[in-house]
């Protein structure tokens, strides 16, 4: 009968080799083995401590640098073999949110190029034998992407105009704090049309013609190297034939008689 921390873990058989298919550090502990030799012979044992050494430590997840979206972001799965078995080869995979994102190999590097804020997430790594025997996964590590710039507002100066009058449009946004420096585009649109192709200015000046009662305008924002670029909602802006003052009020609607 075999015993692990005098508890039994085989019961009285005929084979006196007790096999552990699968070492881990689970296996450590002392174990005894009770031989019965018979109704005269009495029953003797014997026990032994054993100790498991680690194949590898468990593994470590790290960020390097900044996480801003636009920029290059780089992980590492870090684990250390004992000296007697610097050779042995591991593989790394890598999830997010405990979905694979980099599939099994060699690499303990994961790179993502023109990160997203939906790249934000729960990172963790796993390290495995060739043979899958011994494998540790690591802690979670949670990255959140900054945005390097917010959504663009559009608004316009003054509110107010007639046909024939000039407006002013702004394209707004906070940059990161880690980027002030960023070069920024803005683009200007009217009605779904391009208005006003990428200019480094956030400013557009619009005249107004006769006929165009409603206009729906927005505006974009790009960088001018890594392609990230974000558009605003929709301003609606209604002209008036002519300026509405006391004296001359815009036309009445149904609303405004009641009707």
């Amino acid at each position: 009968m075999w015993y692990k921390e005098n508890r039994v873990i085989r019961g009285w058989t005929d084979y006196a080799e007790y096999l552990i298919r699968k070492v881990d550090s689970n296996t450590a502990g002392t174990y005894k083995c009770e031989k019965d030799v018979g109704p005269y012979g009495g029953k003797y044992y014997d026990q032994s401590s054993i100790s498991v050494e680690e194949l590898f430590t468990t593994p470590t997840i790290k960020v390097w640098g900044h996480q801003v979206e636009g920029g290059n972001m780089t992980l590492t799965c870090e684990t250390n073999l004992p000296s007697p078995r610097r050779n042995t080869q591991l593989q790394v995979t890598f999830y997010r949110e405990g979905w694979i994102v980099q599939g099994s190999g060699v690499s303990d590097i994961y790179e993502v190029y023109n990160v997203q804020l939906e790249d934000s997430g729960k990172y963790s790594c796993e390290v495995k034998t060739t043979d899958g025997r011994v494998r540790k996964r690591s802690a979670e590590r949670v990255i959140q992407i900054e945005e390097l710039f917010s959504p663009p507002v559009l608004t316009v100066s003054p509110e107010s105009v007639s046909d024939g009058d000039t407006m002013t449009l702004s394209c707004d946004t906070n940059l990161s704090d880690y980027r002030q420096n960023t070069d920024l585009q803005y683009a200007f649109y009217r009605d779904g049309g391009n208005l006003q192709g990428f200019t480094s200015s956030n400013k557009y000046e619009v005249l107004f013609i006769q006929g165009r009662n409603s206009e729906n305008y927005t505006c974009e924002i790009r960088t001018s190297t890594n392609g990230v670029r974000k558009e605003s909602q929709g301003l609606q802006i209604q002209a008036y034939k002519c300026r509405p003052s006391k004296n001359n009020p815009p036309p009445a609607t149904d609303k405004d008689l009641g009707l």
